[in-house]
């Protein structure tokens, strides 16, 4: 993926030295993702295990260490995601539905007062799911 924009940016602390950046918003994106999903035979449960991994490049977009000044590098970050579902058929149309997921997003910034470039979530959900057919 590639995101394009005209936006540019305007860091005011930096006033000594650069402190504009051109297409501060753009960046190259590579994704990969999978999924496996098995099933019982009588289809009463069903579980699925997706992965996901990705890799984002800001071109213009600088590095600042941790007190916030410019760096020459670019900005970069990986992200790393796994999800497990199951599903468990209550009667004809009704599903109980567990899921667990956890990502994960590393970078090459860290100057993260304003934003955060490093981080990990992890949720976890429950539910039912009543299927219209």
């Amino acid at each position: 993926m590639y995101y394009k924009s005209n936006q540019n940016g305007f860091d005011v602390a930096q006033l000594v030295t650069n402190p504009f950046t051109p297409h501060y918003y753009d960046f190259g994106e590579f994704q990969l993702r999978r999924a496996v999903t098995v099933s019982s035979n009588q289809g009463k449960f069903q579980g699925t295990l997706a992965g996901s991994i990705g890799f984002r490049k800001y071109w213009e977009r600088r590095t600042q260490d941790g007190n916030g000044f410019f760096q020459n590098q670019r900005i970069y970050s990986l992200h790393r995601g796994v999800t497990i579902t199951t599903k468990y058929r209550l009667v004809n149309h009704l599903q109980l539905v567990l899921t667990g997921s956890a990502l994960t997003y590393s970078s090459n910034a860290r100057f993260e007062t304003n934003y955060p470039y490093n981080y990990s979530v992890y949720s976890y959900l429950m539910g039912l799911d009543w299927e219209f057919y």
